[in-house]
């Protein structure tokens, strides 16, 4: 199989190329194959062109030279890329977009997520609570157990703080995070909030501290790594991070104004069915995973899911693959 790595030409910010040509280069070591990197520029911010990927409203011009390069790539059978830009799969028939799994940070295993449709809200994974797949309750309960966490009694309600950076900004959620606070802190008890730890992962440095952090309530304040509190949670708070589905493991309740808006009922089967096709901690197993990862978006479920939008009032809310 002729496997091509494509990294997003636009995010430049050099922690981000490092962290992802990191993650290719562990992939490659088990399903070779040749990278491409585009210099082309996009005459918008980066917040900017992730917006317009979501939206479907890329610059055309961007886009036709774009696809213009991409066409000397043709022949490739599968293309795995960061990348949020349509484009690549109105060119490509099997793409493949990486991300972080549901856990990325220590002293848990790195995951990373394989996903066949996209990333975020347009993704497989997201979207699996409204799909029809066989859900692995087995698989679900083992992962929980190796993760040496017990299932505690459930105590608190977690505001975890998420980063500001372009997966939050490009959601146009009508608050900030800061006023989401205090909206679920009235509406729920024994409230506590984190903020996401500096973290070192593929040797790239990654720091979450902000200004507004000085004007939160101290006394509800947890120093320590969130994913060491949901076992104790009843209830999270999760915009798109990787905790909404630390939390759905663990049976707790999910509150979301977005990206987990259709996770808010029980999930254990459904992150036991993630385990076995998107998620991955051995890099030697992904040859492996490729045949679970051809999955086909069903038409109808694309047209309803083109924004943010459309996905949280698509009255649809179960469809077959």
């Amino acid at each position: 199989m002729k496997v091509l790595y494509i990294i997003d030409p636009i995010d430049t910010n050099t922690e981000t190329i490092t962290f992802y040509l990191n993650i290719f280069k562990k992939i490659q070591k088990f399903l070779p194959g040749k990278f491409f990197y585009s210099s082309l520029e996009y005459n918008k911010s980066v917040n900017e062109y992730y917006s317009d990927c979501f939206n479907n409203n890329l610059d055309e011009n961007y886009n036709k030279k774009f696809k213009k390069e991409l066409s000397f790539y043709e022949s490739y059978e599968l293309i795995i890329t960061n990348s949020g830009n349509y484009i690549i799969r109105e060119i490509f028939d099997f793409v493949i977009n990486v991300t972080i799994g549901i856990y990325s940070r220590p002293p848990f295993n790195y995951s990373i997520q394989l996903d066949p449709w996209g990333i975020f809200w347009k993704s497989y994974t997201y979207n699996a609570p409204r799909l029809n797949i066989k859900k692995n309750y087995d698989l679900a309960f083992e992962f929980r157990k190796n993760l040496n966490l017990e299932n505690q009694i459930k105590e608190f309600s977690l505001f975890a703080f998420n980063s500001e950076y372009w997966p939050l900004k490009i959601q146009n959620l009508p608050k900030t995070q800061v006023e989401y606070f205090y909206n679920f802190y009235k509406e729920n008890s024994n409230v506590i909030w984190t903020k996401k730890p500096n973290v070192i992962s593929f040797g790239i440095n990654h720091n979450f501290d902000y200004e507004y952090f000085k004007n939160m309530p101290k006394e509800n304040l947890v120093s320590m790594d969130s994913s060491l509190l949901i076992p104790k949670c009843k209830k999270i708070w999760a915009t798109h991070s990787s905790l909404g589905f630390q939390g759905a493991l663990f049976g707790v309740e999910i509150e979301s104004p977005s990206c987990f808006y259709y996770w808010k009922n029980e999930q254990i089967g459904t992150i036991g069915h993630l385990l076995e096709t998107v998620w991955l901690s051995d890099f030697s197993k992904i040859e492996n995973r490729i045949d679970k990862l051809k999955i086909k978006m069903p038409k109808n479920f694309k047209e309803n899911t083109l924004n943010l939008y459309t996905y949280l009032n698509d009255n649809t809310n179960f469809y077959r693959i």
